[in-house]
């Protein structure tokens, strides 16, 4: 058995489907595990799904993006590249798309993640609101709501 800490990460920006699209009706969690389909197809024409993991600070709901850090289970670490194109599903029901951004190296420690549109309203100007899961306190010029005081919960 493959030792997990010895596997390299992959951080993605990974966008969940808006619910009215067929995605997800409630948030992932912080270690969502859905299905990765690369493409690949069985003798059948059944489509080959991977297991993986994300590991990210707080839950993501429908219509959200981020960066997660990826995990493959079953897979080896050199089936993605950078600038690869993902999708994820459960089941059947495709639920996420995603981008590689970038690749950690087994052993090497997780960078912290980074939100930068507005949990309120969405407004995106690319400001650091949330850093490792903590506010930093920065104003919405979309809504004027601030991160840490009028986004959490």
């Amino acid at each position: 058995m493959e030792d997990a800490g010895q596997r390299a990460y992959f951080a993605i920006d990974v966008r969940m489907l808006p619910t009215e699209q067929g995605g997800r009706r409630t948030p992932a969690g912080p270690r969502y595990r859905p299905q990765l389909d690369l493409g690949e197809r069985s003798a059948s024409g059944e489509a080959v799904q991977w297991d993986c993991e994300w590991v990210m600070d707080d839950a993501l709901g429908p219509g959200e993006s981020t960066v997660v850090y990826l995990r493959l289970f079953g897979l080896s670490d050199e089936a993605l590249r950078s600038g690869q194109h993902l999708d994820f599903f459960e089941g059947r029901q495709l639920v996420a798309t995603g981008e590689v951004v970038t690749v950690v190296r087994a052993g090497e420690p997780l960078p912290p993640t980074v939100e930068t549109a507005c949990r309120a309203c969405g407004f995106d100007e690319g400001d650091h609101r949330w850093v490792g899961g903590s506010p930093q306190y920065v104003i919405c010029p979309g809504c004027g709501v601030e991160s840490g005081v009028g986004d959490v919960g």
